[in-house]
């Protein structure tokens, strides 16, 4: 649920007061219908207060408007229509592949407080950043999502469980990451958490405040940083690179700040563990590797700590950004051997054993037909979502070629796995 904390107000044009949630999430209200719905107030330091009322009553009235508000915010990011999901929306954070928690049954836990990127990776493999046809974006509440990460770990019962902020976009965009890490940390479920991010925001404040949070609990929090070119030089334009852009920019979008990603590994490999994981698109940024090997190995030498690059190959998928033919394994081995040899830093490493844990009660399969109550709109045009209830528990599907804007509608799953559940109306 909003805290007061969560919520600022700015007084614009044309008698439009606009309250921002979460730094980037806003709504425009007319004055007159604030006045109207909270009666007298002021405003200053960015906050309102009503005068009339004692400061925890007029909070509790403030957080009741902005609540009418929050299924039709505006993202700062892109402009698109942005969903604040909370308790009080009704859906739970177990179900959808891109928002809330993924788990898989292993010691690992997805968690996907928000959506979209800052920036625009030419390899993306769920189409984030600028380039992006998704018209709807969502964030989560930090006191639900806490919430519910814990009730799961606890369910689950094992230790030594890893969180990784691996959300549909950028986890450095969500305002309340150091706080989820905080009380996540204190669980004793978690032994680290893990960010997966292309290292834009990065900042000093914020990777020094992780750094405090680990140190508080003694226990890890590292960084994987997306980092799939190193050049800012111009190069020839060619088929995958109409504009001769550097291979920075060409693979990480133009609004990739190369510059200042530098700056900030080279502050965070300092404070925090690190490691470089570049994606491999065959024909496009091989001559990029060694690079960032070399990155990898200063970064080492100057914050006197490993710095391990693990090289990704890029996967092919259906509602990601394709620029290539997907390549089979056994070259892209080849390529991670003789690159091994020639640099003399390990790429190719043993998968090891991942430790299976509890599952949550699969409640449907592909092929059933479920009655779904609708929650609000997916992220494409005629998605929808809703729960499905049964005496298990609840979960949240993501319907597709749904027409309905509210009620129950019957579904046919056409994809359930791990409780992430699929259907069409």
């Amino acid at each position: 649920m909003l805290k007061p904390e969560d919520i600022s107000v700015e007084e614009r044009k044309e008698h439009i007061l606009r309250f921002t949630i979460y730094s980037h999430f806003y709504k425009d209200i007319p004055e007159d219908e604030v006045r109207e719905a909270l009666g007298p107030f002021e405003i200053a330091d960015g906050k309102l207060r009503i005068t009339n009322l004692p400061h925890e009553h007029s909070d509790k009235k403030l957080i009741r408007l902005i609540g009418r508000y929050t299924k039709n915010l505006t993202y700062r990011l892109n402009g698109n229509r942005a969903i604040y999901a909370d308790e009080n929306m009704g859906m739970p954070l177990i179900g959808l592949n891109f928002l809330g928690i993924l788990d898989k049954g292993s010691e690992i836990l997805e968690i996907k407080p928000i959506t979209n990127c800052n920036a625009n990776c030419v390899f993306c493999s769920v189409n984030e950043g600028p380039g992006s046809s998704k018209e709807i974006d969502f964030v989560v509440d930090v006191h639900f999502l806490i919430a519910e990460t814990k009730a799961l770990l606890a369910y689950k019962g094992a230790r030594d469980m890893r969180l990784w902020l691996n959300p549909h976009g950028e986890p450095t965009l969500y305002p309340k990451l150091a706080e989820y890490c905080d009380a996540m940390l204190a669980d004793e479920h978690v032994r680290l958490i893990n960010i997966i991010t292309n290292g834009m925001l990065l900042t000093k404040p914020l990777v020094d405040l992780l750094h405090v949070i680990m140190g508080r609990h003694g226990k890890e929090i590292s960084l994987s940083v997306s980092l799939s070119g190193i050049s800012s030089v111009p190069q020839e334009k060619s088929k995958h690179n109409k504009k001769g852009l550097g291979k920075a920019r060409q693979m990480m979008g133009e609004s990739y700040n190369l510059n200042l990603v530098m700056r900030n590994v080279a502050y965070a490999a300092r404070q925090l563990p690190l490691r470089i994981t570049p994606v491999l698109v065959a024909g496009m940024n091989e001559d990029e590797m060694p690079g960032i090997i070399s990155l990898a190995k200063r970064l080492a030498m100057e914050s006197d700590k490993d710095v391990e690059v693990i090289i990704q190959k890029f996967c092919k998928n259906k509602r990601g950004r394709n620029p290539i033919k997907e390549e089979q394994w056994e070259p892209f081995f080849d390529f991670l051997k003789e690159l091994q040899d020639e640099t003399g830093i390990q790429l190719i490493r043993p998968l090891g054993k991942i430790q299976e844990t509890k599952e949550l009660p699969e409640l449907c399969r592909k092929g059933d037909s479920i009655s779904v109550k609708i929650i609000c709109e997916g992220r494409y045009r005629n998605d929808r979502l809703g729960v499905y209830a049964t005496m298990q528990g609840a979960r949240a599907v993501a319907l597709i070629g749904c027409a309905a804007s509210k009620g129950l509608v019957k579904a046919m799953v056409v994809s359930s796995k791990y409780n992430m559940i699929v259907a069409r109306c």
